[in-house]
């Protein structure tokens, strides 16, 4: 499964954001054992003057494994992650079945 998580963020915060997502928010995504692979990404094409766009894409070992998550853990993380940037952001998320993956490293 991936979990990809759009979100868009004042952009007099963003390097902060920013910041604050690849030092403690994504490693605590991580930190449950619920994803293998993990992702950010920014999206030019979809920044206003206001906003900057980014992704975050989150590839869950399995649909069980996705599930633990949002069962055990996304609210917290969520939580965390509003009171901390409330009225300064805009979030999306989607859910999409992995038909095949491709990696560089799983070459023999």
């Amino acid at each position: 499964m991936l979990y990809i998580v759009t979100v868009r963020i004042d952009a007099d915060i963003a390097d902060e954001w920013q910041a604050w997502m690849q030092d403690v928010h994504v490693p605590d995504v991580m930190e449950t054992g619920c994803f293998a692979t993990a992702a950010m990404a920014r999206c030019e094409d979809e920044d206003t003057q206001a906003r900057r766009a980014y992704r975050i894409v989150y590839r869950a070992h399995s649909e069980d494994a996705f599930q633990r998550y949002q069962d055990e853990f996304a609210e917290p993380l969520q939580v965390e992650h509003t009171e901390r940037y409330e009225g300064k952001f805009d979030a999306g998320r989607e859910l999409l079945p992995v038909v095949q993956v491709w990696s560089e490293e799983e070459k023999p």
